[in-house]
């Protein structure tokens, strides 16, 4: 009974998606499921597929996984699938998984899992669903314009072909305006309205507009159409001349700025002062046209307007001309000698109208400054000159006449004014400077013409004025004025006149150090003397400075006085010196440093002190090396050292002379064995030292000394069968102790010499004291 429950329930089935979906069965694979029955392994009680999942790969492929019962193995497994866009399927399945591709995206599909037993014993899971992921959609199926005005576009698309959801629109566009190459562009995201309208637009413009669609998986291809704005009303022309002619008038005017389309016409629109209208079209190229009908006396006033395909737009600007009938001027002229006024004259019969007047304008340029001006003014018409007052000096005039204002057609002159005086300059910086006066000032801000030079002017209470001119500068140094006075300074600019003066400064020129002679006074002094540049001052200040050098240590130091009633000449004196010194004297006036004078003077040299010490080391039976360091106090230029050297055998004595920038000497032709006494003494331009001594004796005639080693004595006793050994070797090693000694503090002496109070190139170098090894001593 159960057997046949089974079956119907399977076919059953069958029935169900072969007649519901039309699938046809298909085995996919044979490798997974194991037939226990046929290998006599047990079998559970059969069931259907447990834990059957739908995976989604994309946004076109699935993925479903099944687990088999329990304990059971089925001999197959078939999927049956259904949803939209595919046709329902069956498939043999010998794996535990099975993945559906080709699907649409974004589209739910079923899946049942049938595990299929022996004896066609079947069972069928739940269903399981899946859904596919969504694309980027495709470009929307059309663009419709809805709607095209002079400034806007409305317009409106379909859905793309796609099963997913489209949140998003974006519309973007680019116009360009026919009538003038003016671009623009701009976007804008709609909230899933299929429909569009793009304002602010110009009139006649292209417009590029580009939609594309957002799903989930963001923005698909764009699609695009394009659009034509209208016409629109033109902006105003500009009328830019306007002429009389014979019974007519001529127009000239600018095209509109804004066309907002294509020109097609021109209409001019001429109304008399009394009322009577006329108006005259032309074509859109046309620019100048001419307005017959016209009669003397009378104002007419003309306007222009331009037309498009939406109509005319609005009229230019209004120009009023007054009709004369009168033939053009024929001569005008300018005249006059004045810097600040001249006159310019016409002449022109008579006068048909009575209410006619002269129209003048004129263009200046300042010609010291290049400043620009304009004007224009009107005079009746019995008139036959007009005056400019309170022109600028030095500036051109360019003048017209004219009957009809504003016309072209006016007869013009030209006028240069005079030069005139200047306005004052402004002194900026004064002062004195050892007797003479520095001066600096601004120009004119007005010059007036071409400032060719400039005066200035001084005077005092109690001294003599005067005046100096100087070229088309900015300062000047005047010189030669009296001491010890306070002056008032002024300064006045010129051109073919001089201008007015500055305000006045005032400087005092006071008396200065004029000169200092400096002179040694020995070896610890030195005398300046000094001279005021004039001897008329009631009194005299003066600081004196002096700087001191010490030439042979590079000592250096500096000392100051002052003197609140110095004599015009006399002489300072600048003790307490070393000898061989340097000193700079500078005497000025308080407050007025920059207005010294200076001299240097050197104090004389003196007699040395002797050489600190003398040295000797490289000893030989012939030969002996020499060396000393500096004196302490060297008081000059050290010019030779004196080096003598005397032995104690046969009267022997040398006299040597060193040059001073040696500090060492090499005797030779040495007695061996001797005795010798050397004493060195340093040269200066102060004298001669006195000696500093040294005494050694040369080595045997075969290079050895006195001392030679001793034998030690050794001296066995033996007591109580013992053995005691006694060496003895007192004297070898006191004499080997007292030579260890000697090398080295000969050696310290080589290595360390010691330091010159004398190094301003007069003191030892490297190369003074080379060759002072000291010769070893050997045991």
């Amino acid at each position: 009974m159960q057997s046949a429950t089974r079956i119907l329930t399977f076919l059953g089935v069958c029935l169900l998606f072969s007649e519901g979906f039309g699938f046809s069965v298909e085995e996919v694979s044979k490798g997974y499921v194991k037939a226990g029955d046929v290998e006599g392994n047990p079998q559970a009680e059969p069931g259907p597929p447990i834990n059957v999942r739908v995976t989604t790969l994309s946004s076109s492929s699935l993925e479903v996984t099944w687990e088999p019962p329990p304990g059971s193995s089925p001999q197959y497994y078939r999927v049956l699938s259904s949803g939209s866009g595919i046709t329902p399927g069956d498939i043999i399945v010998y794996d535990l998984r099975y993945r559906l591709d080709g699907l649409l995206s974004c589209t739910e599909y079923f899946i049942i899992i049938v595990a299929v037993y022996s004896n066609q014993v079947f069972f069928s899971s739940e269903q399981a669903t899946g859904i596919t992921d969504s694309e980027v959609p495709p470009m929307p199926a059309n663009c419709t314009i809805i709607k095209e005005s002079s400034d806007l576009v409305s317009l409106s698309w379909a859905l793309p072909l796609t099963n997913c959801a489209v949140y998003t629109y974006n519309v973007s566009w680019l116009w360009e305006a026919k009538w003038n190459g003016s671009l623009a562009d701009e976007d804008w995201d709609t909230t899933g309205q299929m429909s569009y309208t793009i304002s602010g637009i110009r009139p006649y413009s292209e417009v590029l507009i580009s939609i594309k669609g957002k799903t989930a998986s963001g923005y698909g291809p764009a699609l695009e159409c394009e659009a034509l704005t209208a016409e629109y009303f033109p902006s105003a022309p500009s009328i830019v001349n306007v002429t009389e002619g014979s019974n007519y008038l001529s127009v000239t005017w600018e095209p509109p700025e804004e066309p907002n389309g294509v020109i097609q016409r021109y209409r001019i629109t001429r109304i008399g002062d009394d009322g009577e209208e006329e108006m005259q079209e032309t074509d859109g190229d046309t620019l100048t046209a001419r307005v017959y009908g016209t009669a003397a006396c009378h104002n007419y006033t003309l306007t222009v307007a331009a037309k498009t395909a939406r109509g005319f737009g609005a009229e230019s600007n209004k120009r009023v001309i007054y009709v004369t009938g009168e033939a053009p001027l024929e001569t005008v002229t300018c005249d006059g000698a004045a810097s600040r006024n001249f006159t310019v004259m016409w002449d022109h019969g008579s006068v048909t109208c009575k209410d006619q007047y002269y129209y003048i304008t004129w263009n200046s340029t300042v010609k010291w400054s290049a400043d620009e001006d304009q004007g224009e003014t009107e005079v009746p018409g019995n008139e036959t000159a007009y005056t400019f007052l309170d022109a600028t000096p030095y500036t051109e005039y360019f003048v017209c006449v004219a009957i009809t204002k504003d016309a072209e057609g006016g007869v013009c002159c030209d006028h240069t004014t005079a030069e005139d005086g200047p306005s004052a300059p402004v002194i900026k910086e004064i002062s004195s400077f050892r007797g003479d006066v520095r001066i600096s000032w601004s120009p004119p801000e007005e010059a007036n013409g071409v400032v060719r030079n400039y005066n200035v002017s001084w005077e005092s209470e109690d001294a003599d004025p005067g005046t100096q001119e100087f070229d088309d500068v900015t300062e000047g140094l005047v010189v030669g004025l009296e001491k010890c006075h306070t002056y008032t300074f002024s300064v006045a600019a010129g051109t073919i006149v001089w201008g007015n003066k500055s305000e006045t400064r005032e400087v005092e020129v006071v008396n200065y150090v004029d000169s200092v002679t400096c002179i040694s006074g020995g070896t610890d002094r030195v005398l300046a003397q000094y001279e005021f540049a004039t001897q008329n001052c009631g009194f005299n200040m003066r600081n004196t400075n002096w700087k001191v050098n010490v030439l042979w240590n590079n000592n250096t130091w500096s000392q100051s006085t002052s003197d609140d009633s110095s004599p015009a000449t006399g002489s300072f004196t600048v003790p307490g010196l070393e000898p061989f010194s340097q000193v700079e004297v500078c005497m000025s006036v308080p407050g007025r440093d920059e207005e010294k004078a200076c001299c240097s003077a050197t104090t004389d040299e003196a007699v040395p002190d002797e050489p600190s010490e003398v040295i000797v080391s490289k000893v030989t039976n012939t030969t002996a090396h020499i060396s000393w360091t500096m004196p302490l106090h060297v008081n000059g230029a050290i010019k030779s050292w004196e080096v003598t050297l005397r032995g104690d055998t046969d009267n022997e004595e040398t006299e040597n002379d060193v040059e001073g920038e040696m500090m060492f000497f090499d005797a030779t032709d040495l007695t061996p064995s001797t005795n010798y006494e050397v004493t060195v003494k340093c040269q200066t331009g102060g004298g001669l030292s006195k000696g500093t001594r040294s005494s050694f004796k040369t080595l045997n005639a075969d290079n050895t000394g006195d001392n030679q080693p001793n034998i030690g004595l050794i001296i066995g006793l033996s007591v109580g069968g013992g053995i005691i050994v006694l060496l003895l070797g007192v004297a070898s090693i006191v004499s080997f102790l007292r030579q260890k000694k000697r090398r080295r503090s000969e050696q310290a002496k080589e290595e360390d010499h010691p330091q010159s109070h004398y190094n301003n190139g007069f003191g030892p170098t490297k190369a003074q004291y080379e060759g002072d090894g000291i010769e070893e001593d050997h045991l």
